[in-house]
């Protein structure tokens, strides 16, 4: 049923600072007066295409999309990076239900022959309603937490299920709540002691919350789970309920703190909301007994709000935002344009801004691109290689049929990489055939061979063949 392609098959293929009104206002100014360290500067990168992007996953009779990746190995040490794998299989003619597959990839310096998967996919979530996101712990024992939205006879909730990385052994399936939709975003990091201190590893998930499908209001909730995926802290609101959609926050783990990122067009409840703004708050998580202690009962977490990033045209409105850290520090990322998170046709601004561990303004956000049309919300991540944010864009005209959507250059996939002194390079156009718009390109720094990774999903160029998760390296040149 299942089949991975490989070989190459498609054709390889200005920044500003804002003024006083974009700038990242610290609401707690107490909070700012300890000058901010400085990150550590990245090594010169110019980043460009190993070559063609090359089919990862692909399923003979079910669609492989949505994808998300962690990095198991960055390369340094074995000469080859090791990156956990997560597609979405959905709909197709097997008459399976949807599920979420987990296969690893090892990636090494000859490009597209060095691109293999030691583990192919398999069944990692079953009864899927959409993407499933990866997370990987630090310590040892190291684990691959992935979470996702599962339903049943129409019940639906968040899900976690492990992975051992080192036996790549599959562990328990773990309900975290009763009743959940879609899950927005997860990270890996510290989990919680009895007292409210950060103990061990752990993750932290956020998803959102719906008296029925469909209906409003609706209300993120996040919680804390230690490295088995037990819930230690909360379920917790995020933010207000609001009509459905409502919002979706980020989650990033900074090394000291969790941080989550909320955008707000406007204000309709009592929470941190900021109008036309992101708001970055830290969770701290209250002192009680955890999951194991006393069955039944698990305590909650606050969030302080701590700095927040204005649109920089007041007539704007920002996007759906997301977060990325590495030693120590961490970014926030997302667009800002027209009152509206849907369609390419009119042009948003991708913007950054980099934060302290805390959450703390560390510089002034970075216009990456002033004018794109990107087809999903932006992703970002960031490594030894520096930080990048990514999205996709059509090419051709949309839903011209087969003969252009199996093409590249049907659509774009856009890579631009900052320093982390906030200077960003040229972007990265790669080539594509139609990209699936269920979830951004996923991308992740690697150390051998330095540079990174790129990961979307899209039409196969061929027409009969279902939808395929694709794979692009870009090395770094000094």
């Amino acid at each position: 049923m299942r089949s991975v392609l490989g070989g190459a098959a498609l054709l390889a293929a200005a920044s500003t600072s804002c003024d006083e009104a974009g700038t990242v206002i610290p609401v707690d100014a107490s909070t700012t007066d300890a000058p901010v360290e400085a990150a550590p500067p990245a090594p010169p990168c110019t980043l460009s295409a190993a070559g063609d992007p090359v089919p990862l996953v692909a399923f003979a009779h079910r669609h492989a999309t949505a994808p998300s990746m962690s990095v198991l190995d960055d390369g340094a040490d074995a000469g080859a990076a090791s990156v956990a794998v997560a597609v979405f299989a959905n709909a197709g003619n097997s008459g399976l239900p949807d599920d979420i597959e987990l296969a690893r990839a090892r990636v090494a310096a000859p490009w597209p022959a060095g691109v293999t998967l030691d583990e192919p996919p398999q069944l990692q979530g079953e009864f899927s309603l959409g993407a499933g996101l990866l997370a990987t712990t630090s310590g040892a024992p190291r684990t691959v937490g992935l979470v996702w939205h599962r339903d049943t006879a129409a019940v639906g909730r968040p899900q976690f299920r492990a992975m051992d990385v080192a036996s790549w052994t599959q562990g328990p399936d773990v309900d975290l709540t009763d009743s959940g939709d879609t899950v927005f975003s997860f990270a890996a990091g510290a989990g919680v002691a009895p007292d409210g201190t950060w103990a061990g590893d752990g993750f932290a998930v956020v998803w959102r919350y719906v008296g029925a499908p469909g209906v409003g209001p609706a209300r993120p909730l996040g919680a804390l789970l230690d490295a088995a995926g037990n819930v230690v802290r909360g379920p917790s609101p995020l933010a207000s309920a609001e009509d459905y959609p409502g919002r979706a926050p980020a989650v990033t783990w900074t090394g000291s703190a969790y941080l989550v990122a909320t955008s707000y067009a406007d204000c309709a409840g009592g929470d941190a909301c900021v109008a036309r703004s992101v708001v970055v708050q830290r969770v701290q998580p209250a002192a009680g007994s955890d999951a194991g202690a006393d069955a039944g009962t698990v305590a909650g977490f606050s969030l302080q709000r701590v700095s927040h990033v204005t649109v920089a045209d007041a007539s704007a409105v920002p996007g759906t935002s997301t977060l990325a850290s590495f030693a120590g520090r961490a970014w926030l990322a997302w667009t800002e344009g027209p009152p509206s998170d849907g369609g390419s046709s009119v042009a948003r601004a991708v913007r950054v801004a980099p934060l302290d561990g805390d959450g703390n303004a560390a510089g002034s956000p970075v216009t990456v691109a002033p004018a794109a049309h990107p087809t999903t919300h932006v992703s970002l991540s960031a490594g030894e290689a520096g930080v990048l944010v990514a999205w996709p864009e059509d090419g051709a005209l949309e839903d011209a049929g087969d003969a252009v959507d199996t093409a590249p250059g049907a659509s774009y996939v856009v890579v631009v990489r900052l320093g982390f002194d906030g200077t960003p390079g040229a972007p990265v156009r790669l080539p594509a055939t139609r990209v699936d718009d269920f979830a951004p390109p996923r991308t992740a720094t690697i150390e051998a061979p330095r540079g990174a990774l790129v990961l979307w999903a899209g039409r196969a160029t061929d027409p009969a063949a279902f939808d395929v998760t694709w794979l692009a390296r870009l090395d770094c040149a000094d």
